[in-house]
């Protein structure tokens, strides 16, 4: 738990309850999405002809979405 900003000016008893609320939370269960068992891959032709400084830019990727 973080402390600090408008929580700092609580009373005692309220940070209690706050706590209580916290830990009172239910941990998630994951829900997968229907294409997350499809794999993503790269291969040469995904590769630029040229790099002008190799590490310098960021990824970008240009995904081609297909549904089925």
């Amino acid at each position: 738990m973080i402390y600090g900003g408008p929580s700092t000016q609580l009373t005692t008893r309220q940070r209690k309850r706050e706590c209580r609320e916290v830990f009172a939370a239910r941990m998630a269960m994951p829900q997968y999405l229907s294409w997350s068992s499809t794999p993503i891959t790269f291969n040469r032709e995904d590769h630029p002809d040229k790099v002008v400084a190799p590490g310098v830019y960021p990824l970008v990727v240009d995904p081609i979405i297909v549904s089925t």
